[in-house]
């Protein structure tokens, strides 16, 4: 390689590159992310510290609610609205949900036939939170603009009321509509009609011997005074499943007995009395509604 050629290789390799200077919409690009990084960053970081705040209230809340009498599970609460950090700090809070599972609903009832239980709800909308504690407590009064409660008994729960043995419910869903009131169908609801399958007892006069059916009846849910009313209104030959034992005419009477009862009180959540009686896919549910009330955590379920 002559003397001339490595002069000139060692001049372009000490030849400096140029880089170009980025142009105004680079840089406005650049500020724009940094800027939505930022907000972004703050966004989380502020709906981090109000999800830590809204669960430190609900499980206040929960705890408060264990006092109340015939309570052995913490109950499940969920806190509504955002920021909840807000809503806390002006003790002033948009709603409440409230799940109890599991709570025994007849103290009065045989325990010999088994604990009946129903799952206890409540929803209270607009709820001030009166008092200088800075948590829910169990004697924290409350000021709610309306309860909404219900009291949900499953099929074992409502064998054991109606002494009922392998009690089942089906809400037999509207002709045309396949399956039967389960999850698939969107949990289906009646207050008539409703499918109850079990097996009872029949003896039609003294001295005969006790015979054991299976059968499926349907009844009618209603409330009086205050209690859940079931009526059976007639053997069940739908197309849902269900059971076809032979009855005579002699034992009918005497089935659809079985199957009609007025159920002990169950209190809803705060003591309000059931206004509506439904079913509600395999489940009997009792509903009501309130409006403006003071209440305590501690007055959850009566004593």
């Amino acid at each position: 390689m002559s003397a001339i050629a490595l002069a000139g290789d060692a001049e372009h390799r000490a030849r400096p590159r140029l880089v170009p200077e980025p142009t105004e919409g680079v840089l406005m690009r650049r500020v724009v992310i940094a800027g939505l990084v930022t907000v972004l960053g703050l966004t989380l970081a502020a709906v981090g510290a109000d999800y830590v705040v809204a669960i430190r209230a609900e499980r206040s809340m929960a705890r408060a609610l264990l006092a109340a009498p015939g309570m052995t599970f913490e109950p499940e609460v969920t806190i509504s609205g955002f920021p909840v950090a807000t809503d806390v700090r002006d003790r002033r809070l948009a709603q409440i949900g409230i799940t109890a599972r599991g709570v025994a609903v007849c103290s009065a009832c045989d325990p010999a036939a088994g604990v009946r239980r129903a799952d206890l709800r409540a929803t209270l909308t607009d709820v001030g939170v009166m008092g200088a504690a800075r948590l829910i407590q169990a004697d924290t009064t409350l000021r709610v603009a309306s309860i909404s409660s219900s009291a949900t008994i499953d099929s074992v729960s409502m064998g054991r009321f109606l002494g009922v043995d392998d009690l089942t419910v089906t809400t037999p869903a509207p002709a045309g509509v396949p399956g039967g009131g389960g999850p698939q169908d969107g949990l289906l609801s009646r207050t008539r009609g409703v499918m109850l399958t079990g097996t009872v007892s029949i003896r039609t006069s003294p001295g005969q011997p006790i015979r054991r059916v299976t059968v499926s009846v349907t009844v009618d849910l209603s409330i009086v005074g205050g209690r859940l009313h079931v009526q059976a209104t007639g053997f069940y030959t739908g197309p849902q499943e269900h059971s076809e034992a032979t009855v005579s005419a002699t034992e009918r009477p005497h089935v659809l007995a079985a199957f009609t009862a007025t159920l002990p009180a169950i209190a809803l959540p705060w003591g309000v009395r059931p206004t509506g009686a439904n079913s509600s896919g395999s489940d009997i549910q009792l509903t009501a509604r309130t409006t403006a009330a003071l209440l305590t955590p501690r007055q959850f379920r009566p004593a």
